[in-house]
């Protein structure tokens, strides 16, 4: 799955992902485009809840539905 950043400013950004109960399953720190691609290996289907964050401050947030 690709994702894409719309952002000002060049500070890193980091990509938290977590399953319906809270509990985070990847994490992609240090991103330094705008663009990038979450590898699903490893992930059960069902929806998972995303956090994109630079310098601790929020960029992006949403849903995601692997199947």
């Amino acid at each position: 799955t690709t994702f894409e950043i719309e952002r000002t400013g060049s500070d890193p950004l980091n990509f938290e992902l977590f399953d319906v109960v809270g509990k985070r399953v990847k994490v992609i720190s240090n991103i330094t485009f705008n663009r990038f691609t979450l590898n699903r290996d490893g992930l059960s289907d069902g929806i998972y809840i995303y956090k994109v964050r630079a310098n601790k401050k929020p960029v992006g947030a949403g849903k995601l539905v692997v199947n």
